[in-house]
């Protein structure tokens, strides 16, 4: 079974309940880790949410991803080549997507991942289904 990638947008979204997208994120993040679908996301991701999580909710939200939900991931540590390889594509894309987007999608396609677990249209423009 191939992994499901994991966008900063559905893990923000299942972790905080305040998010407009909670309701739907927990539907779909239950039915994964019911079925024990792998799950994976990239560093930059992670940093991302991490921040996100940590600035806006606290520290204790920080605490929960890092004890009950991050050990739930393959995570792909972006290295220098991947880094410049979504660069290269983030600079010649005809539409604005953040660089962490663009890893995302560099780490889909060497993986060849066709569906994302995300909130962020990005990726259906990309040419990839979102669950």
């Amino acid at each position: 079974m191939k992994p499901i990638f994991v966008d900063t947008s559905a893990l923000y979204a299942y972790l905080v309940a305040t998010d407009v997208n909670h309701p739907r994120a927990k539907e779909i993040g239950q039915h994964l880790l019911q079925t024990n679908h792998p799950l994976l996301t990239h560093s930059f991701s992670v940093c991302e949410a991490v921040a996100l999580l940590h600035f806006r909710i606290g520290l204790e939200a920080v605490r929960q991803w890092e004890e009950t939900i991050r050990p739930l991931f393959e995570i792909v540590w972006v290295n220098e080549a991947m880094y410049t390889q979504a660069m290269r594509a983030l600079l010649t894309m005809r539409r604005a997507v953040s660089l962490v987007d663009a890893v995302s999608f560099e780490v889909m396609r060497a993986r060849k991942l066709t569906e994302a677990f995300a909130f962020d249209a990005d990726f259906q423009q990309a040419g990839f289904a979102l669950l």
